[in-house]
C-alpha cells in the first residue's frame, strides 16, 4: 500500500546550493517541507509540517572538521534550541539545550560491526526523571 509520495530537488544557485524536498502523508493527510540553502562550512534550513503548523529555521555551522555548532528557532512559538557537536575518530557527541526545559544527549561509538548509540534526556527541573536509552546499530 502507498503510503507517502515525495519529491526533491537540488540546485547550484550562484554559489550557493539549494535543495528542496516535500512529502505527502497519504494515511494522515498531512504534508512535510524543506528548504535547505548551504555554502562552504554553513546552511540554513526552513521546515514547516502541516500536522504542527510550525515554520523551523535550522542553522548549522562547521566551525572546523570536528566541531559545529547548530542552534534553530521557531518561527511561530520563537523557541530557541542550542546544538553542538563534536566529532572524534571513532564517534562524536551531540549535544541540545532548550533553554528552561532539559538537555538533550546523544553518543555515537563505532564498534567492529557497528555503532552503539546512548541517548540521554536531561530535565533541568528534576534530573531525577532523566530517561537514557543504549541501542546498537549492526553492519552486515
Amino acid at each position: 500500500m502507498l503510503k507517502k509520495v515525495g519529491a526533491s530537488t537540488s540546485r547550484a544557485v550562484g554559489d550557493f546550493n539549494l535543495d528542496l524536498e516535500g512529502k505527502y502523508d497519504m494515511l494522515k493527510k498531512s504534508t512535510d517541507f524543506s528548504g535547505k540553502l548551504s555554502r562552504d562550512d554553513t546552511s540554513a534550513e526552513v521546515t514547516y509540517n502541516t500536522d504542527d503548523r510550525d515554520v523551523m529555521l535550522n542553522v548549522q555551522h562547521n566551525l572546523d572538521a570536528s566541531n559545529s555548532v547548530e542552534p534553530s528557532i521557531s518561527l511561530t512559538s520563537g523557541e530557541v534550541t542550542y546544538g553542538y557537536t563534536r566529532k572524534w575518530d571513532g564517534g562524536s557527541l551531540a549535544s541540545t539545550y532548550h533553554p528552561g526545559d532539559r538537555a538533550d544527549f546523544k553518543w555515537t561509538d563505532r564498534g567492529t560491526s557497528g555503532n552503539w548509540v546512548t541517548k540521554a534526556s536531561v530535565p533541568l527541573e528534576n534530573t531525577k526523571n532523566t530517561k537514557v536509552s543504549f541501542t546498537r546499530e549492526w553492519d552486515y
